[in-house]
């Protein structure tokens, strides 16, 4: 055995060890992300060799933490670039659930790069999707936009009408969050209607709530509080109170724009009751926002009425 032979069977063996080491010690360890990304960095610093080994153990991490319905096997996933590929999405597809979205960043990156070797569109579909969302989240919309844009394009090509209702729904949220109404209201009354095609109507509901916020930004309340509740009776007969309860916060925003300030408080401190109930952390933080609001506008009103008046308001 040559010096050379030698380093590379000891190196292999070491990767090998290394692997049982860290994967014995993962079974161990709460899944709060600590396992799955040391197992995913020692697959990313893996000879090509090793890397086989070093992905099967990151997939069969992944599926214990319920990221993905099957144990999947890097030999089986076509050829190294397409394995590869599906690996580092899943990975950012983790990362994104876990809400580390720069981390999610990288490794949808890192399979992006991949996608000229790849001929799976529904995983290139995949990939630019978990991408475009990462992008939502830290703010960078333009480059979700682009990466939005290319999926839509691949899931139309597919003929798929659940992935171009999704994507048809980020594009609104993407308009929504750059105060572009009119052209988020062209994509979510295309969703809509595609939901209503499919009937979903759990998805139906969530794309209803989109339209609802566009419609009140664009200055269209009537619209907005009758879509939202359509939505809201949608998740309250299919039983799902926390949907519900993030409806009756998107009402409340409805009603807060149309003064109708005292219903819209009742309606939002309901809607607080059950979230905080589910440890919804972002929905409580966009109720005590709306509260926060409209206990300013009550007590402008309550300022000019005691002006008028010339004496103090009872206080509750």
């Amino acid at each position: 055995m040559s010096q050379q032979t030698a380093i590379t069977t000891l190196r292999h063996h070491f990767i090998t060890s290394l692997l049982v080491i860290v994967s014995l010690a993962a079974i161990h360890l709460p899944m709060n992300g600590e396992a799955v990304d040391s197992l995913y960095h020692i697959y990313l610093n893996a000879a090509p060799a090793d890397k086989a080994a070093a992905a099967d153990v990151v997939f069969g991490k992944l599926h214990d933490a319920q990221a993905c319905d099957d144990v999947l096997h890097y030999s089986e996933l076509g050829k190294s670039d397409q394995a590869d590929a599906r690996l580092h999405n899943l990975m950012s597809e983790y990362y994104y659930n876990q809400e580390h979205f720069e981390k999610s960043l990288e490794a949808g990156r890192r399979a992006k790069d991949l996608l000229d070797k790849v001929s799976d569109l529904t995983l290139k579909s995949d990939v630019l999707n978990t991408l475009a969302n990462a992008y939502f989240r830290l703010e960078v919309y333009d480059e979700a936009l682009v990466e939005l844009l290319a999926a839509y394009k691949i899931d139309r090509e597919l003929g798929d009408d659940k992935l171009i209702s999704s994507d048809l729904n980020t594009l609104a949220a993407i308009y929504l969050a750059v105060q572009q109404p009119q052209l988020g209201i062209h994509y979510i009354e295309n969703a809509i209607a595609l939901e209503r095609k499919l009937g979903r109507p759990t998805c139906l509901a969530i794309r209803l709530g989109m339209a609802s916020e566009l419609y009140l930004i664009n200055g269209e309340t009537d619209k907005a509080l009758q879509t939202i509740q359509e939505a809201y009776k949608l998740d309250a007969i299919g039983g799902r109170a926390e949907k519900a309860a993030i409806r009756q916060s998107q009402m409340g925003a409805v009603l807060e724009e149309m003064g109708q300030l005292d219903e819209a408080r009742k309606l939002i401190k309901k809607a607080l009751a059950v979230l905080e109930k589910e440890q919804n952390t972002y929905s409580i933080a966009v109720c005590h926002n709306q509260l926060g609001s409209i206990a300013q506008k009550q007590e402008r009103t309550a300022d000019g009425d005691r002006e008028g008046s010339g004496r103090p308001l009872p206080r509750d």
